[in-house]
C-alpha cells in the first residue's frame, strides 16, 4: 500500500499556533464542502461505518483523514518541521511584523499550575493548547516560556521544592475532549525558570495527568502517563513512571495493560505510600461520550515508594470495580489522610468521595451528597477529576468540576466556592503557609483567593484564548470575531487587545 505523504499548514494568530496535519495526496480539510460531502466521501473510501457520527467527530475527521487518527510518529515530524520554518521565517528579513490582536480580557483554559515555593507572586499556568505561561508579579503581566518548544498541549507542571528555577511540564492533556484536547510529546525540563528547555523525556506518553516531587528527596519524581485515547490505542508507554535522577530516565513502576492509563498519582513523602489512579478512558471512541470499558478503572496503592503495587478497589471501604469511571487523587503531605474521588462510568456523576485518614489502608465514604450535579446538568465527570486537600489542614478539601465545592469538615458539609470565577476547574494549588491562599485554574484561567475561596480575582492578560475559529469583517479590519472554548463568541469593535465583549455564551465556533 503506498504510504500517504503529509504536509503542514501553520497559521500564527491571536497569540495560538493552530497546526494543521493532512495527507498531501488527498484533499486539505477546507476542500471539503461541507459535512454531508466529507462524511460521504468517507463512507465511499470505507474509511467510516455506515452510521451517522456525532458533529465533534467532523472536528477530528477533517484532520486525520485517511485515517481513523494522526499518527503520532508523523504528528511529532511535523513538529519538528514546524519549529524549523518558525526559526527560519523569524530569522529571515523579509518576515512581516505581527502584532498581536487580543484578547487580553478573555483568558482561556487552564489545565495545571505550580507556584514559587518561596515566591508565591510567582506563578507558571499550562494551557490546554497554549503552552505555559510565567508571571512573577501575582498575574498583573504573563509571559508564554514554551512556545519555541512547539508543543502548546500542557498536561502537568512541578517545580523543585529546593531549586525553583527548575521547572518540570508533562505535555498533552488529559482531560480529553475531541475538539480541543491535543496529545503532547513527552515531558520536559527546564533549570533557568523557563528560558530554555532541555530535550524531552517520556517521548511516547501522549497525555500526561500528574507530575508530583518527593519534597524529602527531591531527585524523586513520579509522572501519571495516561497516553493515547483516540486512534490505535495499544501502547506499552502508558503506566505511572519514577525517576530517580531528577528526570533524567525514567521508570515503568506500575503497569496493567496497553489499553489502561494513569491518570492521577498522590504520594506522601515521609511513608513511600502512592496512590495512583488506572483509567482506560474512552477507548477509541471518536467523541468523547464518556464511553469506554471501566473493567480496569481502580485505586492501586503502594507502601514502598513505588516498588509493589496492591488493587485496592473493592476492599477496605472503596467501591468494587465496574461502575468506576476516572479517580481523583490527594494526600496531605503533613498527615496521614488521604481522598479518592470517584466518578460513576455510566452517569459520568458522582460515585463517592472517599477518605482515609491511615494513607489508603482504609476508607470512609465522606457525606458527599452535596457534590451530586457539580459537574453540570448533564455530567461529564472525565473532563474533571481534581480534588485538592489543603497541605497540613487536612479537614480543608476541594472537589474540582463545574462548580467548585469546599468543605473545611472533612467532607461532612459542603459550600458552592465558585463565586465570581468562570467554570469548569481543572487546577488548584494551596499554599503551606495559609491554607486561605488559594490559586485555580478554569477554562477561563487563573483566579486568585485570600479568604479560602470565598472570593476571587481573575487574572487577566494572558494570551491563551482557545479559538476555535474566527472571521474579520472584510469592510473594517477592526472588526474580529472568534468562537472559543467555553468563554463563547467574542467581538471587537475597535482591533482593540482589551476591549472584547461576549456577544454568546457557551463554546463558540465558527462565526
Amino acid at each position: 500500500m503506498k504510504r500517504a505523504a503529509f504536509g503542514t499548514v501553520t497559521l500564527i494568530m491571536l497569540g495560538l499556533t493552530l497546526l494543521w496535519v493532512w495527507p498531501t495526496d488527498h484533499k486539505a480539510p477546507w476542500d471539503i464542502d461541507s459535512d454531508e460531502a466529507a462524511y460521504y466521501q468517507m463512507k465511499r473510501s470505507g474509511k467510516r461505518p455506515k452510521a451517522r457520527r456525532e458533529p465533534s467527530t467532523w472536528f477530528h475527521d477533517q484532520r486525520a483523514y485517511p485515517y481513523d487518527s494522526i499518527p503520532h510518529h508523523l504528528y511529532q515530524q511535523e513538529l519538528d518541521n514546524t519549529r524549523k520554518n518558525r526559526a527560519a521565517f523569524k530569522a529571515s528579513p523579509e518576515t512581516p511584523v505581527w502584532q498581536p490582536a487580543g484578547p487580553t480580557n478573555v483568558p482561556g483554559r487552564i489545565t495545571t499550575m505550580a507556584v514559587h515555593p518561596l515566591q508565591p507572586n510567582t506563578i507558571y499556568a499550562g494551557s490546554a493548547v497554549g503552552g505555559v505561561y510565567k508571571t512573577t508579579n501575582l498575574g498583573g503581566d504573563w509571559t508564554p516560556v514554551f512556545d519555541d518548544v512547539g508543543t502548546y498541549s500542557i498536561g502537568a507542571l512541578a517545580i523543585h521544592p529546593d531549586d525553583p528555577n527548575t521547572v518540570f511540564v508533562g505535555t498533552g492533556e488529559a482531560n480529553v475532549r475531541m475538539t480541543s484536547s491535543y496529545e503532547g510529546t513527552g515531558l520536559y525540563k527546564s533549570t533557568d525558570g523557563g528560558q530554555t528547555w532541555g530535550s524531552p523525556t517520556l517521548p511516547n506518553s501522549a497525555r500526561i495527568g500528574k507530575i508530583v516531587i518527593d519534597h524529602l528527596r527531591p531527585d524523586t519524581i513520579f509522572a501519571a502517563v495516561q497516553g493515547k485515547e483516540f486512534g490505535d490505542l495499544a501502547s506499552a508507554d502508558r503506566g505511572l513512571y519514577r525517576s530517580e535522577d531528577g528526570g533524567a530516565t525514567w521508570d515503568q513502576v506500575w503497569y496493567l495493560d496497553n489499553i489502561t492509563g494513569c491518570i492521577d498519582v498522590a504520594y506522601h513523602a515521609d511513608s513511600g505510600v502512592v496512590l495512583a489512579a488506572a483509567y482506560r478512558g474512552y477507548i477509541g471512541r471518536l467523541y468523547a461520550d464518556g464511553s469506554g470499558d471501566p473493567s480496569e478503572n481502580a485505586l492501586w496503592r503502594s507502601t514502598d515508594f513505588g516498588d509493589n503495587w496492591t488493587r485496592i478497589s473493592g476492599t477496605s471501604g472503596l467501591p468494587a470495580v465496574g461502575n468506576i469511571g476516572r479517580i481523583g487523587l490527594t494526600i496531605d503531605p503533613y498527615s496521614r489522610t488521604a481522598y479518592a474521588l470517584h466518578y460513576n462510568s455510566s452517569t459520568e456523576d458522582l460515585l463517592g468521595l472517599y477518605k482515609s485518614t491511615d494513607l489508603g489502608a482504609t476508607w470512609t465514604r465522606t457525606n458527599d451528597n452535596d457534590l451530586y450535579g457539580s459537574w453540570g446538568p448533564y455530567p461529564f465527570g472525565w473532563y474533571f477529576g481534581q480534588i485538592r486537600v489543603a497541605p497540613g489542614a487536612p479537614d480543608i478539601v476541594y472537589s474540582l468540576g463545574v462548580s467548585l465545592m469546599k468543605s473545611e469538615d472533612g467532607g461532612d458539609t459542603w459550600l458552592n466556592a465558585t463565586g465570581s470565577a468562570h467554570v469548569d476547574f481543572h487546577a488548584m494549588y494551596i499554599t503551606d503557609v495559609n491554607p486561605d491562599i488559594v490559586y485555580s485554574g478554569c477554562d477561563g484561567g487563573v483566579n486568585y483567593s485570600t479568604n479560602g475561596a470565598l472570593s476571587w480575582t481573575t487574572f487577566l492578560n494572558m494570551g491563551n484564548t482557545q479559538f476555535y475559529a474566527m472571521a474579520i469583517d472584510y469592510q473594517n479590519p477592526d472588526h474580529i470575531l472568534g468562537g472559543a472554548q467555553d468563554t463563547g463568541t467574542n467581538r471587537t469593535l475597535t482591533g482593540g487587545l482589551d476591549d472584547w465583549e461576549h456577544i454568546l455564551g457557551g463554546d463558540g465556533f465558527f462565526c
